[in-house]
């Protein structure tokens, strides 16, 4: 079996990437999640740990201090030993590619990066005889959501009702720890009145919370009903840490019609180019810069920010300060830890897990978890 060790993106900013550590000598037997080699970006450094264990070899035309573009092959890992001479057949074999017309087609370096880097194929330029540059960020751009083209983007339909001019009864899912911070931003709203608490756990024999009733038992049930008998207006989910939990009880209430708030702590700002779904948690100090839009049934923690241009899905989860550059996107169901910055135009899909405390700065797909490779030193002074 063969594992072979390309360079990754790992920075919008760059093409290329500076060879700055070969942990071991071609040929050395190195053991599953151990150091292989590190490449430097112009922000950062990629540790490139081991996926098996076999004999690695190096490109023979790698060199330390040198730079190498995208998909370069730095690396082989192979469970058997193998010949000098079968070396450079390793690294001499050219990616094929499996579109008949690929040969027809005269493509640029950087071009090519971009579609590597990207979702797009060679089937995307179909007729294109010279595929440049500036052919693929158009395909890319016409791929955007139109809230990241300025031009088209509007305030039609961008009407908002969480500025409520009156008092609305309230009613908050969960009463528990996260139940408190939630009543932080609800301190001298003009916008809602708290008036109910629901939550599933019946072993409790707690009755209210700030002298607020709590209904016990099965959350959807007792939620349609009591919206059904105008007992409160809207109604929002305060705990956070089970993303898929807080998804599933929202689309559960949602088909049955009941209707969401978004709750702003008063010192949160938001752009009047900002749209925003519902059912969001929004708490002190967030900021939601100009042309962004969040979805439904978000929690946005102390001190994030969402700068201009990002779009953000919905059911997702960030812990405090959480920062995002300019025109990123975030699909769906994904949690954030806390302390994260997330790099300009980096997309990050959906049911994905970013652990705290480092920078995400290239493309992230579904169902992934991502963290930082060396955890904190602690030894004695």
């Amino acid at each position: 079996m063969i594992t072979n060790y390309h360079v990754e993106q790992i920075n919008v900013s760059d093409d290329e990437y500076m060879l700055v550590e070969m942990a071991h000598e071609s040929g050395t037997y190195v053991e599953k999640n151990k150091l292989l080699f590190c490449y430097e970006s112009s922000k950062s450094i990629n540790e490139v740990q081991a996926l098996e264990s076999g004999y690695l070899y190096f490109n023979p035309e790698c060199e330390l201090e040198e730079s190498y573009g995208i998909g370069f092959k730095l690396a082989i890992q192979v469970s058997e030993r193998i010949a000098d001479d079968e070396i450079v057949n390793h690294f001499a074999l050219e990616k094929s590619d499996n579109n008949p017309q690929s040969s027809n087609i005269k493509i640029s370096k950087k071009a090519q990066k971009l579609i590597d880097s990207s979702s797009l194929t060679l089937s995307d330029f179909e007729g294109n005889e010279i595929i440049s540059e500036q052919l693929v960020n158009e395909k890319l751009l016409s791929l955007s959501p139109a809230i990241n083209q300025l031009a088209t983007f509007s305030r039609a339909g961008s009407e908002r009702d969480f500025f409520s001019t009156k008092k609305l009864k309230l009613a908050v899912i969960g009463a528990g720890k996260a139940a408190l911070q939630l009543y932080d931003s609800l301190t001298n709203s003009q916008s809602f009145e708290l008036v109910k608490f629901y939550d599933a756990d019946i072993a409790s024999s707690q009755k209210k919370l700030f002298g607020v009733d709590i209904v016990r038992g099965d959350i959807v049930k007792n939620v349609t009903a009591d919206f059904s008998n105008g007992e409160f207006d809207k109604c929002i989910i305060s705990f956070s840490g089970n993303v898929q939990a807080r998804r599933d009880l929202y689309e559960q209430l949602k088909d049955r019609g009941v209707r969401f708030a978004n709750i702003i702590h008063g010192t949160a700002y938001i752009s009047e180019h900002c749209l925003i779904g519902e059912g969001n948690l929004i708490f002190a100090n967030v900021r939601l810069g100009p042309f962004c839009t969040v979805g439904d049934n978000n929690v946005i923690s102390t001190a994030c920010s969402i700068e201009h241009n990002n779009i953000i899905g919905s059911h997702n989860t960030f812990g405090p300060g959480v920062l995002f550059s300019g025109s990123c996107t975030v699909g769906d169901g994904n949690k954030f830890g806390t302390m994260i910055g997330v790099e300009p135009n980096v997309s990050i899909g959906s049911q994905n897990i970013i652990a705290s405390s480092q920078v995400v700065t290239a493309p992230l797909g579904n169902g992934k978890l991502i963290r930082s490779r060396a955890g904190a030193e602690i030894k004695d002074l």
